[in-house]
């Protein structure tokens, strides 16, 4: 977790009382007695400053889920959330505001051995519970060096509902969805509302052809997704839905932002089919 602190903090403190020891031990006339001046002027902040720099340093990564530069170096993968528990500590960097601290225990698609790690979390989201899945970079050299992007995590935008503003806020956000979908909808049909489809439209080959960009998204460990898609039919007016999508194999991992090719129900605008390459 905090590793600079771990190990700089007993060596401060061993400075100190080696100090402390032989200055009353050592006599003002031995020739070691300026040694031992010297040692600890030199030694004591050296390794007080290591410990702060490097507590600092990692309370930042801490933070962030490690390295972000392996974002676009480490291999991708999902992985699992295996289990969550809320430390007794705090962290608070600078003005802002003071973070809850999480252990994590991740298991990673790949097969690789499970990952345990540190997160923080703000007063009312982003606390990780078990089963949220999140995508997770790897140092191909360094197995101990890896990212979370905890911001594309399935549990990401979570609130606390214990709390009188979590649950204010779980509201507002939910009535926002909703509006979003039935004002996207009402703007594609005139009066028309459709609701959020459960499953994607089989087009068979036909269907209205145009391009979609995943605005939000949920993956399972099935396979499938739950997608937030901002719908262009050809031609057309563009409009926001909702649907879970099963993608093959060879398909790859899904990202926030990805265009996609899709088929539209002419009937129902709401239904769509992604067309895998």
């Amino acid at each position: 977790m905090l590793r600079p602190l771990q190990i700089g903090l007993p060596i401060v403190i061993l400075i100190a009382v080696a100090f402390v020891v032989a200055m009353n031990t050592v006599s003002f006339t031995s020739p070691y007695f300026m040694w031992v001046i010297v040692g600890y002027v030199v030694l004591f902040p050296a390794a007080l400053a290591f410990t702060i720099i490097g507590t600092i340093r990692s309370a930042k990564r801490v933070m962030v889920g490690g390295d972000p530069a392996l974002k676009e170096t480490g291999e991708r993968t999902m992985a699992t959330v295996v289990a969550a528990r809320r430390l007794n500590m705090t962290m608070r960097l600078g003005g802002g505001p003071r973070m809850q601290m999480f252990q994590v225990r991740l298991k990673p698609d790949n097969h690789t051995p499970e990952i345990s790690t540190t997160k923080t979390a703000g007063p009312l989201v982003g606390a990780p519970e078990a089963g949220d899945r999140v995508p997770l970079y790897l140092d191909r050299d360094n197995a101990k060096n890896f990212f979370v992007d905890w911001a594309q995590s399935s549990g990401a935008q979570r609130v606390d509902a214990g709390s009188d503003i979590g649950q204010i806020v779980s509201q507002l956000q939910a009535a926002a969805a909703k509006i979003g979908v039935d004002a996207a909808a009402a703007g594609q049909t005139g009066t028309a509302r459709h609701e959020a489809p459960v499953e994607t439209f089989d087009a068979g080959g036909d269907g209205l052809e145009g391009r979609a960009r995943i605005e939000g998204l949920k993956p399972y460990p099935d396979g499938t997704y739950d997608l937030d898609l901002y719908v262009t039919p050809r031609g057309k007016s563009s409009y926001r839905v909702a649907a879970r999508v099963p993608v093959p194999a060879g398909a790859g991992l899904l990202e926030r932002g990805q265009m996609l090719k899709v088929r539209i129900d002419p009937d129902i605008a709401s239904r769509v089919e992604i067309v895998w390459d």
